[in-house]
């Protein structure tokens, strides 16, 4: 199972099995190049239900088909406080990205169509942000691909 995020349980069935942060290093270590990773911010407030967050962003991810190439993880501050939620988004060799005022629930779509628009590109420079929908307005920086 390829999508982690720590400390949450899924209601059932073996591919909702949530990793511990020990493990979820350890696995991203063994990914290949065409896996990113989605950094949801733990620390910021607000009224939030991270099993809620977690169901909505797996199922979108799922039925995007990209259950077996994103992992995604509940982690520390990403700096983005006046504006919560914040989301990284990052791929070895491709652009890395901040996204701030994300709603995990209500974005959970456009954050799975901003992740496929993100695979498609060899770099990951998404110059086009249509198909990202609410995020493209969401954007807190990006920072391009490290060779």
């Amino acid at each position: 199972m390829s999508l982690t995020f720590s400390t949450i349980t899924l209601p059932s069935g073996p591919e909702h099995v949530m990793m511990d942060t020990e493990n979820k290093l350890e696995n991203m270590a063994k990914t290949s190049s065409n896996t990113i990773r989605i950094l949801v911010c733990s620390t910021c407030t607000g009224n939030r239900d991270r099993n809620t967050e977690t169901i909505a962003l797996y199922q979108a991810i799922k039925n995007e088909g990209l259950d077996k190439t994103v992992l995604a993880e509940f982690g520390g501050c990403l700096n983005a406080c006046s504006e919560p939620i914040a989301m990284g988004l990052q791929g070895s060799g491709r652009a890395s990205y901040v996204f701030s005022g994300i709603d995990l629930v209500k974005d959970a779509e456009d954050i799975a169509r901003t992740c496929k628009t993100y695979l498609e590109l060899r770099k990951g420079w998404i110059v086009d942000a249509q198909d990202c929908g609410r995020l493209r307005h969401c954007l807190h920086a990006r920072l391009p691909a490290w060779p």
